[in-house]
């Protein structure tokens, strides 16, 4: 087994294949280790040193991750949303940014399966399932690209030798921070997936285990109280001030700020869950009758 493999990761190895045998036409590489930028150069330059004909291109404005691809990037102008989705070969890139937030949309994936794990190869936010036809042509080319003899010392892991069994297309219908948003605005329930999908919200504003525990054992989903609580959360979600500056890992000192402040503004959500929970109310109100 090639140490690389291990350095890059195994669905960054299989996506750069992918650009080299023209399957896609190139790869969105998005630092993965906060607050360490000489692990992310050596995931670089291990990159180079398997895919050396490859492009690494971070030269251009509103960055969003190094462009590997055929063609050299390295242009200094600005790349919307939808050029990249273009860039990256993405099927549903045509209207990205007009997507209707307010209704369910799909995540298409194109996903390896084999002995040693399954691995994303394309995954693309689609308003419905219309280009289907074009994942599963994309998927049809995927397997003869990445087991060609040339990749074999890479196509391994934990010391086993990887055996692809199939490559498949997964549309899944998903829940909207916006959707969510507008139910709890108009006082409507929230139903199972709203609420699964509440969760992968927490996670991804970078709220701790212990914080998302806490959310499951003392949110209340009929306490007025706390769905104000969730309507702000998710306004400031939606309208991230901070996307400007995203990945923050190019901002050490910043991020270490950012942090902080996230870590503050735990303690005070759960503080005010607790002190809001509907039992909590009655207590201190019993409490005062009886005194």
């Amino acid at each position: 087994m090639s140490t690389n493999t291990q350095i890059i990761g195994m669905e960054n190895v299989l996506s750069l294949i992918l650009v080299n045998e023209n399957i896609r036409p190139a790869f969105l590489f998005q630092p993965r280790i906060k607050n360490n930028k000489e692990t992310n150069d050596t995931i670089i330059e291990k990159m180079k040193e398997e895919f050396p004909e490859l492009h690494y291109s971070d030269k251009y404005q509103n960055y969003q991750g190094v462009i590997i691809s055929k063609k050299n990037f390295n242009h200094g102008k600005n790349i919307s949303n939808e050029q990249m989705g273009k860039i990256l070969g993405y099927p549903c890139y045509k209207g990205f940014s007009s997507l209707d937030m307010s209704k369910p949309i799909y995540i298409a994936e194109v996903k390896i399966v084999s002995n040693v794990g399954d691995f994303t190869v394309l995954l693309n936010t689609c308003a419905n399932k219309s280009k289907i036809g074009a994942f599963q042509k994309f998927a049809e080319r995927v397997k003869a690209a990445v087991t060609k003899e040339k990749y074999m010392h890479l196509m391994s892991l934990y010391g086993i030798s990887m055996e692809i069994d199939t490559v498949k297309v997964v549309f899944t219908k998903e829940v909207t921070p916006q959707s969510i948003l507008d139910k709890l605005i108009r006082g409507a329930d929230l139903n199972e997936e709203d609420k699964k999908q509440i969760l992968q919200i927490i996670f991804n504003i970078g709220f701790s285990i212990e914080f998302q525990l806490f959310y499951e054992d003392n949110y209340q989903y009929d306490n007025p109280v706390h769905r104000g609580i969730m309507i702000t959360m998710l306004l400031n979600f939606i309208n991230n001030v901070l996307e400007p500056f995203i990945p923050l890992f190019q901002y050490p000192e910043q991020d270490k700020k950012v942090g902080l402040i996230l870590q503050a503004l735990e303690t005070q959500l759960m503080e005010s869950i607790k002190k809001t929970r509907i039992d909590t109310v009655r207590q201190k109100r019993s409490t005062r009758k009886n005194k």
